[in-house]
């Protein structure tokens, strides 16, 4: 009896030590599973784990992308996985319709960037338009942020980079309405076009001392030199703006949207790229002298355009539109012609640009369907083209080049379009002997010399040469002579002397 009450004590102890490891056991798993979500971003739902973020090894490093849970509040970036590094922070939204007003993850308002991040790639937070803030830790390795890394980040008031940030792509920041200011720091060393667009409360971009590819002047963003001005700010309220004097060039989009600006003097800038003022709908002012060439849509929508009565609109030595209904046009004085200028004119049949012309911008002709003869004659240099500047080729149209540089065209790469269309235009010599020698025409290319020209007997007379006016006056038309005539018949007389 008391053996066996021995072994029933001894099973009962047993059974409880059993009881208390299991419990014992749960209460680690729970705490490990805890610790594993600190570190790795997973979520635990009773038997089941789901990660929080996808993760991507690529050589011994992890990359996270698509936030495969709904998070609410502050959104942590883990610093590790599986033991090693976080480095960069791919896509959250696997799904994402650029340039579309949808929010994704809208419960997320603050996003904290652990020191392991190097890259924020391309779209990595798009539209989380309810994100406020970003927290990235102290000492942290971030140097790239890829295209539209935080667009449409509408809730987005403040950004703090990193020092160490060298790369900030494309529309990184485009459609952050929130943002105010922005500061670069001094690594940064490219900066990608349209960063800022959309974001129409932003009134200064500033560049921290001793960074030797940006600086900032007023607020406004230029290259180190300030020969190009990139971006002024949206929201700036000032009326009037002069370009500072060393700048050349204006950037894409650099003045695009900005309600408050009335008048701007372009100063000493040749070229600027498109869309620079696009949709400024006040500005109705622009001092352009010094401006040679213009991409598409450099003041679409501007109060500047919008009054322009004129057939021929000119900004600077750039024709940016002609709206006139001539047959024949004769443009002089104009060093290029804007992309669309003529785009769509149905009465055009004839245009010559004069010597001053050097460039001839995309599509400027387009549609242009009873344009048959275009004079380029520029005799000093061949003229530039964009992308379908005369449209599709037309077999009834010929674009007449100067003789000294027809190989130069022909050869060109841009003007392969137009190949079949180039010609040399000749000019006709008739001759009228003045009852001498009968002989028959010639003739004679643009910028070409004059050939042999035939010397005509007449009895009792000599011969002293053939002038272009049956007056005989002035200069006699040689062998040799450059031509510089676009007539398309010039009729010779001869000029005799009587035999003694």
């Amino acid at each position: 009896m008391q053996k066996q009450q021995r072994i029933a004590f001894v099973t009962i102890v047993t059974l409880l030590l059993v009881i208390v490891a299991v419990l014992t056991g749960v209460a680690l798993g729970r705490k490990a599973n805890d610790k594993n979500q600190m570190d790795t971003g997973e979520v635990s739902y009773g038997s089941q784990t789901e990660e929080v973020f996808s993760y991507e090894e690529v050589s011994g490093e992890y990359r996270i992308k698509n936030l495969n849970t709904e998070q609410e509040g502050t959104l942590k970036i883990p610093s590790s996985y599986n033991g090693k590094d976080v480095v960069a922070i791919d896509r959250l939204t696997s799904t994402i319709n650029v340039g579309g007003t949808e929010v994704y993850h809208s419960k997320v308002t603050k996003v904290i960037i652990p020191k392991s991040i190097r890259e924020i790639s391309d779209y990595a937070f798009y539209g989380m338009g309810n994100l406020e803030s970003i927290s990235i830790e102290s000492g942290s390795a971030l140097e790239s942020i890829g295209i539209g890394a935080f667009m449409n980040c509408k809730s987005l008031a403040s950004v703090s980079l990193p020092d160490g940030v060298k790369k900030i792509g494309y529309g990184a920041f485009e459609g952050c309405s929130s943002l105010t200011g922005f500061f670069f720091g001094a690594n940064v060393c490219y900066i990608g076009e349209n960063i800022f667009f959309n974001c129409d409360r932003l009134t200064t971009i500033e560049v921290e001392a001793g960074n030797i590819n940006y600086l900032s002047r007023d607020g406004v963003l230029f290259d180190y030199n300030q020969n190009r001005l990139l971006q002024y700010p949206y929201g700036k309220t000032e009326s009037n703006y002069t370009v500072p004097a060393s700048v050349s060039e204006i950037g894409e989009w650099a003045f695009f949207g900005n309600k408050k600006l009335c008048a701007i003097d372009l100063n000493q800038t040749a070229f600027i790229r498109k869309y620079a003022f696009f949709k400024c709908e006040n500005l109705a002012s622009i001092t352009a002298n010094q401006v040679d060439f213009v991409e598409k849509d450099v003041v679409s929508d501007t109060a500047w355009i919008n009054n322009m009565t004129g057939d021929k609109v000119v900004l600077g030595k750039v024709l940016i539109r002609y709206s006139g209904t001539d047959s024949s046009v004769n443009l002089s004085g104009i060093v290029s012609v804007a992309p669309f200028a003529f785009s769509g004119n149905k009465m055009l049949q004839s245009i010559l640009l004069d010597n001053a012309v050097i460039s001839i911008g995309s599509e400027a002709f387009f549609q242009c369907d009873n344009l048959t003869d275009i004079y380029l004659n520029n005799t000093h240099r061949m003229v530039n083209i964009g992308l379908n500047s005369f449209g599709s080729c037309n077999g009834n149209r010929r674009i007449y080049v100067p003789a000294n540089l027809y190989a130069e065209y022909i050869g060109n790469v841009l003007w392969k379009q137009y190949t079949d269309e180039l010609a040399v235009h000749q000019t006709k010599l008739s001759f009228n002997s003045n009852n001498g020698s009968v002989y028959s025409d010639i003739s004679v290319g643009y910028y070409d010399y004059v050939g042999d020209l035939p010397a005509p007997q007449k009895e009792g007379y000599v011969f002293l040469g053939w002038y272009d006016n049956a007056e005989l006056l002035g200069e006699p038309i040689e062998k040799g002579l450059l031509w510089k005539r676009l007539e398309k018949t010039v009729e010779l007389y001869a000029k005799y002397r009587k035999k003694v």
